[in-house]
């Protein structure tokens, strides 16, 4: 599993070796910061049906959906904030829409290992926030599909 994480992660080393890595990195960090606060927040006003309930019983479909709209959102801005050299306005689209939607998958993932392994917590350093593994459970999956779409659409 740690072998996992750790290949999984290298994948920002990648993205930074790219034209304009950094900013891609921090492009990464601040789409999956919003659609983690987006369906946090929209999942607990608009959250009536459960998204997995046996694997992770707080997510919400409202709120899955609504991190993939801001997560979006998020990454057009940054497109158009500090990126417009690095990327196009498609390009941006197609990373949010990725980058929101493996993250989340990513997310459901971790809780299922911790489910499956009867731990509320994957440590304490962070109590109350399951965590830190969950601070960046989301980059698991979506550091290599980003790098990856990268690759594809250069």
């Amino acid at each position: 599993m740690s072998f996992f994480i750790l290949l999984s992660l290298m994948h920002m080393v990648y993205i930074r070796s790219l034209n304009g890595g950094m900013k891609l990195v921090f492009f990464l960090f601040i789409v999956v910061w919003v659609l983690d606060t987006a369906a946090y927040a929209f999942g607990s006003i608009l959250g009536k049906h459960k998204l997995a309930q046996n694997v992770s019983p707080n997510k919400t479909i409202g709120g899955a959906v609504a991190g993939v709209v801001f997560g979006i959102f998020a990454a057009i801005a940054c497109r158009h904030i500090f990126m417009k050299d690095i990327l196009t306005s498609s390009q941006a689209f197609v990373l949010g829409l990725v980058i929101a939607v493996t993250g989340q998958l990513s997310d459901l993932a971790q809780s299922l290992i911790k489910r499956d392994g009867n731990v509320k917590d994957s440590g304490k350093i962070v109590p109350g926030h399951g965590g830190v593994f969950d601070r960046f459970d989301s980059y698991i999956f979506a550091a290599p599909a980003a790098y990856y779409v990268l690759q594809i659409s250069r």
